[in-house]
């Protein structure tokens, strides 16, 4: 049997083609091979955890079954498997002559065991054993959420050596436990469903006409500037790069020079795409030779000045049906909208970083803004294959808003004197990527503050009742000089480029004579989140708690083993959720009060989500 592949082998799709004696797969950057079941809590079920590992070795196969990596056309056939790579017209006529001719084989690998143990690529090394054991017993994991990689693990383990049909019971075994587990139907309800109904794009109106985005325009020649630049270009759209400095300009078409070759070099993009990237854009420091843009994107600093002056001059030099969108993360759409003559058109587009990887993008209506700008912003971004999540306008909008709620109340813990590590390794031991004071770090003290106070305006926000965050940053910052990361010293001293913990920490912060529960540190992390998601559903800001959820996975890698803000709350339980928070209320402060839709919903024993 030979897999002829023209297309994505995932999941199901490739334990098919392991099954078969011999693959062949077209040259196309579009090619991918994989087994990504661990993104949704599962595990491969048709023989995949045994199969790949006996075929290319345990060292290349467990990176791909445990972390559901993807590899493209030229990697499969580099690590072998595929046995051969051919131009899509020829593919069939190569697969029928690899059977003719006898170059697929009538058996597998692994068929091979009983007459030679010699030579065992499917056999697991010492390291492999270790690799995977560091896999099922690291005390550092948690195990109901990394349930579906350590029963790879297992699966792999106890699978290894035995003849294949036993092996593979051990796999159906494995995987009849996983499938019942609450953290798997999060994960597949939230970056299945959730993420296919994002990206069909129903949110738009199918009335306004689709609208064909062929040259845009970017202001700002930054990090995040560049990066679009970089997506509308790959997607084929001209962009026109504007900025008032030509070193900038020069920085960014460098850095979108890096991004393309990485591309390249990890078979995202051929080499040959790149030239074609970099030509698709060109840089400027003038607005004249913008007249032609289908949409513009304003991606300056985050004042609110400076934003308004670009928004208004780019105005001048383009038609008045034209959108114009700003990426910011904080500054009201609405706001920015009052000293705009066409406040139809403006809409906010906030990318996240580092935009060549970052899917999602918050889609922010302003009060004025047109269903036609809304629907043409979105055929961009369908352009450039991002997922959108539109919301209303709001300090903060959502993904700001809610991510505040978490490093805000990391902050506060820390002025309680809770050392910095336990506070970050009670957040990455419950699912979080990394630690709230590590990311403040990383993104500056400084900035930091500037962002809070946009973020908290008059102050009269329920989540900021009862924290301390701008006086803590202003001690971190203005009384002790740390400025974070960048600088060299932050919440944590940084020597060698590497955290280690700041020796005198203490005399910045009082510590803590209380007796500490890292559970508890997590659950005040995590219901501040979940509580302030619920205020913006219960406010409007967004449409439904798929959004929310979908949102805070995707865009501040919010746990997916919980399914997001909303599905956290399901998980514990709303009843008991609410109960939990009024006893952390009376502890901590009224920000954690459970707002009127989670107390209805725990008096009537409703839930968010049904699967």
């Amino acid at each position: 049997f030979v897999a002829a592949i023209n297309g994505l082998a995932l999941g199901g799709g490739l334990e098919l083609a392991l099954a078969c004696n011999y693959r062949i797969g077209v040259i196309d950057k579009e090619l991918k091979l994989g087994l990504p079941e661990v993104s949704l809590g599962l595990m491969p079920g048709g023989g995949g955890t045994q199969r790949l590992p006996r075929l290319i070795g345990y060292e290349k196969a467990i990176p791909l079954l445990s972390k559901g990596i993807a590899v493209s056309g030229a990697e499969a056939l580099d690590i072998s498997l595929l046995n051969e790579s051919v131009q899509e017209k020829k593919l069939i006529e190569v697969t029928k002559d690899s059977i003719l001719q006898g170059r697929a084989p009538s058996t597998q690998p692994w068929d091979l065991t009983k007459n030679n143990t010699d030579n065992f690529i499917h056999m697991p090394s010492e390291k492999d054993r270790k690799n995977l054991d560091a896999l099922t017993r690291s005390k550092d994991r948690n195990a109901e959420i990394n349930q579906a990689e350590i029963s790879i693990a297992k699966a792999i383990n106890e699978g290894a050596g035995l003849p294949i049909e036993e092996a593979i019971r051990i796999e159906n075994k494995y995987f009849s436990e996983i499938v019942p587990n609450p953290i798997t139907k999060n994960k597949i309800r939230t970056l299945f469903y959730g993420l296919n109904e994002a990206n069909n794009y129903n949110v738009r109106k199918e009335s306004i006409p689709k609208y064909k985005i062929n040259e845009i325009t970017t202001i700002g020649a930054g990090l995040m500037g560049a990066g679009i630049c970089y997506k509308a270009a790959s997607a084929g759209i001209k962009v026109n790069l504007i900025d008032l400095s030509e070193e900038f300009l020069e920085n960014a078409l460098e850095r979108i020079n890096k991004i393309a070759n990485k591309a390249a070099e990890r078979n995202l993009i051929k080499k040959s795409d790149v030239d074609d990237i970099l030509n698709l854009i060109s840089a400027n420091t003038h607005y004249d030779k913008i007249g032609n843009s289908d949409l513009v994107i304003e991606a300056v600093s985050e004042n609110i000045d400076t934003k308004q002056q670009v928004l208004s001059t780019a105005m001048k030099f383009i038609d008045q049906d034209i959108p114009i969108a700003s990426n910011t993360s904080t500054i009201s759409i609405n706001n920015l909208a009052r000293n705009i003559e066409q406040p139809d058109n403006l809409i906010g587009l906030h990318f996240f970083a580092p935009v060549e990887r970052m899917k999602l993008v918050e889609v922010v209506k302003g009060t004025k803004t047109s269903e036609k700008t809304l629907a043409r912003s979105l055929d961009l971004l369908a352009t450039m294959r991002k997922t959108p999540i539109v919301v209303n306008d709001c300090p903060g909008f959502y993904t700001s808003r809610v991510v505040a709620t978490y490093t805000s109340e990391a902050l506060t813990m820390l002025s309680e004197g809770i050392p910095p590590d336990l506070i970050d390794n009670s957040a990455t031991k419950s699912g979080m990527p990394i630690g709230p004071l590590a990311m403040a770090d990383m993104t500056s003290l400084v900035l930091l503050k500037d962002i809070f106070k946009s973020i908290i305006g008059d102050g009269r926000q329920v989540w900021v009742k009862g924290t301390n965050v701008l006086k803590t940053l202003d001690r971190l910052t203005i009384e002790f000089k740390r400025t974070g990361k960048k600088g060299g010293e932050g919440i944590y001293s940084y020597p060698k480029g590497n955290p280690e913990p700041w020796t005198d920490i203490k005399k910045c912060f009082t510590p803590t004579t209380k007796t500490l529960d890292p559970k508890d540190i997590a659950q005040r992390l995590f219901f501040v989140q979940a509580l302030e998601a619920s205020r913006a559903l219960e406010d409007g800001v967004i449409s439904s708690p798929m959004d929310g959820d979908l949102a805070s996975v995707l865009g501040w890698a919010f746990p997916p083993s919980y399914g997001g803000v909303f599905g956290y709350i399901d998980y514990v339980g709303v009843k008991n959720f609410v109960s939990l928070s009024k006893k952390f209320a009376e502890r901590y402060g009224d920000r954690f009060s459970a707002p009127n839709l989670l107390i209805e919903m725990a008096n009537s024993g409703q839930k968010f989500h049904k699967l």
